[in-house]
């Protein structure tokens, strides 16, 4: 197996137990706990739902930056990795948030109600926003 190379997530057979660090973050290794886990895509949507720097964008790519960087190092909470697999991270990171923040977004629109974390301002901005879109 190639170095970042993905396991498949179906074969129960091939997974290891996962690891944790001292500090308790659940460690990612391609050959182990990766991203086509679900404990790993829930992680990454939660990262998603905290520390809005500014309006809340309504996708990811309309996000800044900093917005995504004050995610990524949320995410880094919870989870560790080797530093050779930084840029793999960050890839499969922002390939899952592409995804997951899509969804979040969408049901947060659809719904008559603000969600727990998206309070006040930052809720009604982003459906001001989305309505100015449409």
């Amino acid at each position: 197996m190639h170095d970042g190379e993905e396991t498949d997530a179906t074969d129960e057979s091939r997974r290891v137990p996962i690891r944790y660090t001292s500090d308790h973050r659940m460690i990612l290794e391609p050959t182990g706990l990766w991203f086509m886990d679900d404990c790993v895509i829930r992680g990454v949507t939660k990262s998603t739902k905290t520390n809005f720097v500014g309006p809340i964008p309504t996708s990811w790519t309309q996000a800044s930056h900093a917005q995504r960087e004050a995610w990524f190092n949320n995410f880094r909470l919870s989870f560790a990795w080797s530093p050779s697999q930084e840029q793999n991270v960050r890839i499969r990171y922002n390939d899952v948030g592409t995804r997951r923040y899509r969804d979040v977004i969408w049901k947060v629109v659809r719904r008559p109600k603000e969600p727990d974390h998206m309070k006040g301002d930052k809720y009604e901005g982003l459906i001001k926003h989305t309505k100015s879109e449409a």
